[in-house]
Formats: structure tokens, C-alpha cells, sequence
């Protein structure tokens, strides 16, 4: 059975090459490269302000604790009852 050479034609030029969703992966798959570095590099970010935050915090305690000591061997008496 012989095909009309004009729809024959019609049916070539319209069917979708490979290429057209091949770019579009391409162009989807860096969007999305992009998008996990940016997450991964704020993420990273914020856990070395934080771990900065627990090395200040751990000085501070560790400050507070020396100078109750130093309070303790001075003398004075911080109980109940006062002596």
C-alpha cells in the first residue's frame, strides 16, 4: 500500500527528533547540579557558624567554672547557712 507522499513528508517533519529532549535533560540535569551545590554550600555554612557558636559557649563555660572556683577557694561560703 502506497502512502500519500505529501502526509508522508508532513509525518517526517513533525515527529520529534532525539535531540530536542536530549538538551532539555542536559539543560535540566545542570539546573539541577546548581541547585545541590548552592543547598550543600549554605548547609556547609551554617554548620561552621554553629560549631563557632559551640566553641564560644564551651569557653564562656569553661570561664564560668574558673572564676566559681577561684570564688570557692577565696573563702567564701555560698551554703544555706552562710558561716
Amino acid at each position: 500500500m502506497k502512502i500519500n507522499p505529501v502526509y508522508q513528508q508532513e509525518s517526517r517533519i513533525s515527529a520529534r527528533s532525539f535531540r530536542l529532549p536530549l538538551i532539555i535533560l542536559l539543560c535540566n540535569s545542570i539546573l539541577a547540579l546548581v541547585a545541590l551545590l548552592d543547598m550543600y554550600e549554605s548547609l556547609s555554612q551554617r554548620r561552621h557558624l554553629h560549631s563557632q557558636r559551640n566553641i564560644r559557649r564551651d569557653r564562656q563555660g569553661i570561664m564560668r567554672g574558673m572564676r566559681k572556683m577561684r570564688e570557692g577557694m577565696s573563702g567564701k561560703c555560698h551554703c544555706i547557712g552562710g558561716v
